[in-house]
This record gives C-alpha cells, structure tokens and sequence, in this order.
C-alpha cells in the first residue's frame, strides 16, 4: 500500500476493501472517491468495505458520497460497509443518523468476515467463502445473545428501537433479555 496515495485497495475474494488515506475527507476529495467507488460497482464488486481508520473529519459531501454508493450497491443486492470510525467521524453520523444505515465494525477483518454467508448443505453448515473455512460456527443462542447485545448496543439500550432492528415485539426483547440474563445498563 502507498501511504502517499488518498486511496488504496485490498482484494479478499469477492471483497473489495477500499481505504481511504486521509485525515480529512472533505468536498475537495469527494468526486474522485465517488467516481473510484462507482466505477467498483459498475465493475461487478457487490461487497465492499470502505477503511475511513485514518479520516479524524468527514464533512457532509463525502457522507453523500458514502449514502450514494450504498443506496446504488444495495438496488444491485450488494452492501457497503465501513470499518474504522473515529470519534470525531462518529458525531457526525449520530448526528446524521447514518449510525441506523450503516453497518460498522472497529476491524477490516471482522468487516470481511461478516461477508462470509454460510451455505445449508443436508442440514450442515458451512463457510462458502475458503477464506473464513477455519472460522468456528457460533450456535444459534449465543448469536441470538450477541444480536440482542449489539442491538443495544447501537440503539443505546433503548428496547422499542433494539426491537425493531430485530424485527422483534419489545417483549420478546425482553424476555430474551432475561434469558440470557443480559443488562440493560442504559435503563428504559
């Protein structure tokens, strides 16, 4: 990777790691990562990540950027998702809301790894991507566990809006909840 470059890519199989070198990612640099980013989507790439680990500033041009590339990869059935938000990136998308449209992760390999789609084969489960073939298999209650947890999570322990991400009734959150014996630290 050339650190003298604003942009650089990684290949993981069908995913395309974009990086984004640069502190700030302001109006000035917006075109050229949208034309780069559009260009990956009309060449047939339906997973891509964007590393923003390095940009400590986005202004609002670039999130359009962000926004526009998703909403395109998304009417293709693909995703776009981002890795790395700094805090002052991360004030920006609470107070844009993109939080709720996005799905983030704090390492480029958790971010691969959640392209890995597992295959049904007679009952067994596996990773059809070789890339995660050593990856163990989480069982269902302790996704079940995590998918509550990072709900809030996200939602700031908020019940009604963890539910909804779920697509769940409140008081099976709860229940739930209860179950796994998970705290709601952040009060209703």
């Amino acid at each position: 990777m050339n650190l003298y470059t604003d942009y650089s890519q990684e290949k993981h199989g069908v995913v395309l790691v974009e990086i984004v070198n640069l502190t700030r990612a302001t109006i000035k640099e917006a075109e050229e990562f949208k034309q780069r980013i559009l260009n990956d989507i009309d060449t047939g790439w339906r997973k891509i990540i964007v590393d923003i680990t390095d940009c400590e500033f986005i202004d609002s041009t670039f999130l359009g950027v962000l926004v526009v590339s998703l909403k395109r990869i998304t009417g293709l059935g693909g995703d776009l998702r981002l890795v790395g938000i700094q805090a002052g990136v991360d004030s920006m998308f609470q107070l844009t809301r993109l939080y709720k449209v996005f799905e983030t992760f704090e390492t480029r390999e958790r971010a691969i790894k959640s392209f890995a789609s597992p295959k049904v084969d007679n009952g067994n489960i596996e990773i059809q991507n070789t890339l995660f073939s050593n990856d163990t298999i989480i069982p269902l209650d302790k996704l079940q566990e995590e998918s509550i947890r990072h709900a809030l999570k996200v939602t700031n322990g908020n019940i009604v809006e963890a539910a909804k991400k779920l697509r769940l009734s409140n008081a099976s959150i709860r229940e739930l909840m209860e179950k796994y014996k998970i705290e709601n630290r952040f009060g209703e």
